[in-house]
């Protein structure tokens, strides 16, 4: 094996699975930019914790960290603060929102190869360009996703509109009947029927 190849280890048991939600807005009742989702086994029939684990069920289930990218506010307390603050939504150098300015001082390693890896990622033209594209092709999907809701808005106002006509037709027809029906009621007393 030379110096170079990666050493290949076989695991007998599977590696757990988590999650990272990277939420580009806010959630109702949460304030907090990052939240840990931990597993809690619950027996539904006692409504009582099982504090035992199955391997089988770890294996089905994991945990999740959920950051809302809109509450990241760029207050460095600590190494996770560091780490969020390159995902803020401020400080960019163009209009297509693909190249930003890092404005934090780096005291944290792993924001280091994280900014070291984007500012790669942001140079190469080639790979610019797809990002660049991939910005345009979210903007005209949620342009389209929000021209569909006006379509969809003013097809609902027209079916309300059209069944409200209809209603009213109904409701004119009815009266129209009960005023013939009295004629007919009056008809019959008069005949003496």
């Amino acid at each position: 094996m030379k110096w170079w190849q990666p050493k290949v280890i076989l695991l007998k048991k599977p590696l757990p699975i988590v999650t990272i939600y990277l939420l580009g807005f806010k959630l109702a009742d949460i304030d907090s930019p990052a939240i840990k989702v931990e597993r809690k086994y619950i027996d539904m029939i006692l409504g009582q914790p099982i504090l035992n684990k199955s391997e089988f069920i770890e294996q089905l289930t994991h945990n999740s960290f959920i950051v809302q990218i809109p509450h990241i506010r760029g207050r460095l307390q600590n190494r996770l603060d560091a780490l969020l603050s390159v995902f803020e939504q401020k400080h960019f150098l163009d209009e297509s929102g693909s190249i930003k300015e890092y404005n934090h001082s780096i005291d944290f390693p792993e924001v280091r190869r994280i900014l070291d890896v984007l500012h790669t990622e942001g140079v190469d033209p080639a790979r610019r360009k797809e990002i660049e594209d991939e910005i345009e092709a979210w903007r005209l999907i949620e342009g389209g996703n929000r021209n569909d809701f006006e379509r969809f808005r003013l097809q609902i106002e027209q079916k309300d509109r059209q069944i409200e006509q209809e209603r009213a037709e109904k409701e004119r027809i009815l009266a129209a009947m009960e005023a013939q029906q009295k004629e007919l009621e009056e008809l019959k007393k008069l005949l003496g029927r």
